[in-house]
């Protein structure tokens, strides 16, 4: 017997098509279910985009701790960029360039996260929390917007104007 190459083809040829009543009741089924799993396709896909998103701030984040710790900072700054990113392509492929890695340092500078703390009145007052406060006491994903991806965020840095950005 002679293989086929494409299998699915020959069951199709030799299954019964059901009736026309059964038809229509398999196919409202079929689409609940793909529906269900194109839901969670996109929801993952955001979830995961957004996860980068906030990986990229937090790089950012510890970059610019890095550098302030350098005596020499321009030049520091520019030697742990370029082996940051032949260390980081090395391991995790294409995407951690230098100037990616710029962007993320420079993501992290325009994108401060606002604490809320309440005063003496007991009235809350939104205060910008700095690098050296620990990053456990808040959450970035209470200052991003979980629908842009990193490219809009890429284009938002550009903006001059701080408003501009949110």
């Amino acid at each position: 017997m002679k293989k086929q190459k494409n299998s699915s083809i020959v069951r199709s040829k030799t299954r019964k098509e059901p009736s026309s009543k059964f038809t229509a009741l398999r196919s409202e089924f079929y689409s609940a279910v793909a529906e269900i799993l194109q839901n969670a396709r996109w929801n993952s896909y955001r979830a995961l985009n957004f996860t980068m998103v906030e990986a990229y701030w937090n790089i950012g984040r510890i970059i610019v701790e890095e550098e302030q710790q350098g005596k020499e900072r321009a030049e520091y700054g520019r030697r742990l960029l370029i082996e940051l990113s032949v260390r980081l392509t090395q391991e995790f492929g294409k995407g951690y360039n230098t100037s990616n890695l710029r962007y993320m340092r420079q993501f992290y500078l325009a994108y401060p996260i606002y604490h809320a703390v309440r005063d003496k009145s007991g009235t809350d007052q939104a205060v910008q929390l700095g690098a050296s406060e620990p990053v456990e006491s808040f959450s970035i994903r209470d200052a991003l917007r979980p629908e842009l991806r990193w490219t809009r965020y890429r284009l938002l840095l550009r903006a001059e104007k701080p408003e501009t950005r949110t």
